[in-house]
Order: C-alpha cells, then structure tokens, then sequence
C-alpha cells in the first residue's frame, strides 16, 4: 500500500511496528535483527530525529527488556537520546562514578511518545547507582502508565512499565503497586 499510494514513510513505520512486535514475542536475537533491517529503512527518510539515534536507541532498549548491559566499544549515533543512554554505557564500561553524574544531567524526557521509554532506561541507571531522587521520579512519571507496555511510539520497547516499577520499588524498599489486568 505505500509504494502504491507513494507512501514510502508508512513502510518505515510499519516495519519498526514489526521489529517492535517482534521484541515482545520473539527471541532477542530476532528482535535485534528486525530492528537492523528496519534501521535501514531510515537511511535519507527526512526524519533526522528517528535517522540519528533510534537504532542505537532501539538496540539499548531490546538490552535493557533483557536485563542486559548496554553494548561499549561501538560508535553509536545515539543523536537526540544520547543523555539517556550515556549513563547504562557508562555503567556497561564499568564507570559507576561517572555513569552517576552523567546520571545527575540528564534531562527529563519531553512529552512525546518515547518519554516513558526513556524513564525506563533512566530507571535501571538510577538503581544502579543508588540515585534515589532519579529513582523517585522516575517512579512518579512511569506511575500512571503502569499497566502500560513502554511502547508508545510504536518503534521500540523496555518492557512493561510495571516491571520498571516493580524494580524502582524494591530499590526505594517501598511496597509495589498491586498489579492490574
């Protein structure tokens, strides 16, 4: 239908619609595959936005859904989203301290549709540098869309964000929130 209406940017979305399905079916191995192939389509698609920085971004999500570290030794593009992922590759090289104050500037996401996925990549940073104010508002953001899967920009995915809640509440030793259907 995209090449027919000459559409070409509906091919893109859709295709990071099915590298996203894929991350939360399918095997890590066949999610980061989909969302190589997808990051291709990118390539001169006039979104600089989603061109620079959402296929490393994409890649540090699939990582973190794993409970994986962040990939080091790559030269990411992270464009626009570098601030959040800077401190889980930090933390993935093994810099604590410097993961921390990366940590410390991080800005909060804007309010668009990767903003709760980009609490939940500040969420297991701050746990693992005991950050408990970035803990604490990550909490407070991610709240709300508790029974949400972080996947509103129908691009990437963390997870459930209750599972990031769930991890923010044992690190703050507060009770978790009751789980909802």
């Amino acid at each position: 239908l995209a090449e027919r209406h000459e559409r070409p940017l509906a091919g893109v979305f859709t295709r990071w619609y099915a590298a996203l399905r894929i991350a939360t079916t399918g095997p890590e191995e066949a999610a980061e595959a989909a969302y190589r192939d997808a990051a291709v389509r990118l390539e001169g698609c006039g979104m600089p936005g989603l061109e620079h920085g959402l296929p490393p971004l994409a890649l540090l999500s699939l990582r973190v859904l794993h409970r994986r570290p962040a990939r080091t030794g790559e030269d990411a593009d992270w464009g626009p989203y570098e601030p959040w992922a800077r401190p889980l590759v930090l933390l993935a090289e093994g810099r604590r301290t410097a993961a921390a104050a990366a940590l410390r500037d991080v800005p909060e996401p804007p309010r668009d549709l990767l903003s709760e996925a980009l609490w939940c990549l500040t969420a297991p940073a701050a746990i693992a540098v005991g950050d408990r104010e970035t803990m604490e508002r990550a909490q407070a953001e991610l709240s709300p869309a508790a029974a949400e899967l972080s996947a509103g920009s129908g691009l990437l995915t963390v997870g459930p964000v209750s599972r990031h809640l769930d991890d923010l509440a044992a690190a703050l030793h507060i009770p978790s929130s009751p789980k909802t259907s």
